[in-house]
């Protein structure tokens, strides 16, 4: 996350435009399929808690805008794609609870619980009532940052997250929260959504399930839209952490004005 946090080695306007027309022709397409697409980056751990980087790290990063204020703006000023923007919200809210994982990069239950009531309002969706589920707290969070610093020894992390049980059901053959796919039905009133994620939406999985009565996440790039001819999805939500960017670059699978047409004009 160093690049991103200290606002070097920057997209180039071309790779800006180059991610601004992917996730354009992603919205288009599934407009074309009565769907709504959003796009939601995931804020790096740094970018919500600089506080906590190494003083020579955070005596001057530079006052240019990252590559996410970029981005942003050639969303706003070229395309019709729909975006959140939940930097702010994860910042104020940080000091009522922890977000993140002190042991790992990603944002912790808390955290993924605000991101997603952020989604759901942004989107006039409703949500069911979460003061009925309990919340647990769970000490099993292997944090990727310890992988990383101490490869032989295994430490826990704290989490609290609500307990889902019998509020829906994996449809796919569950095996982790990585699946490349995971499906569920539940009795949820938002629709049916269809989700292009990355490791951050592991912990969305449970508070997405419980609200559209038909989810399926999908965690390969470049992005596979036309699985929007077998699922019906209302919702189309495009989530990637902020310090990956860059992967989103062809991230439409090169979608054409040709791939708009029916198939029987193809």
């Amino acid at each position: 996350t160093m690049d991103s946090f200290l606002k070097e080695n920057p997209l180039t306007d071309d790779e800006i435009q180059s991610i601004g027309t992917a996730l354009s022709n992603l919205s288009a397409y599934a407009e074309e399929h009565g769907a709504h697409l959003l796009f939601v980056c995931a804020p790096n751990k740094n970018t919500v808690y600089p506080e906590y980087m190494p003083a020579r790290y955070r005596t001057s990063p530079s006052n240019a805008m990252s590559d996410l204020d970029r981005l942003h703006a050639y969303l706003d000023a070229e395309t019709a794609v729909d975006y959140l923007d939940m930097r702010s919200l994860l910042t104020a809210a940080k000091e009522e609870h922890l977000l993140y994982h002190k042991r790992d990069s990603h944002w912790n239950g808390y955290g993924a619980h605000i991101a997603y009531e952020a989604i759901m309002t942004h989107l006039g969706l409703p949500m069911p009532d979460f003061s009925v589920l309990p919340r647990t707290d769970i000490t099993t969070h292997e944090g990727d940052l310890d992988r990383l610093l101490y490869p032989g020894t295994v430490k826990y992390d704290d989490n609290t997250v609500y307990n889902y049980d019998g509020q829906y059901i994996y449809t796919s053959a569950f095996s982790t929260e990585m699946d490349m796919t995971i499906t569920t039905r539940s009795a949820g009133t938002a629709g049916t959504l269809l989700c292009f994620r990355d490791s951050f939406s592991s912990a969305l999985i449970g508070d997405f399930a419980v609200s559209f009565s038909q989810m399926q996440m999908e965690r390969a790039i470049p992005y596979r839209l036309d699985l929007l001819e077998s699922f019906k999805a209302d919702i189309v939500i495009v989530e990637i952490v902020e310090r990956n960017l860059r992967s989103l670059i062809g991230c439409d699978g090169r979608i054409t004005d040709e791939a708009l047409l029916s198939p029987s004009d193809n």
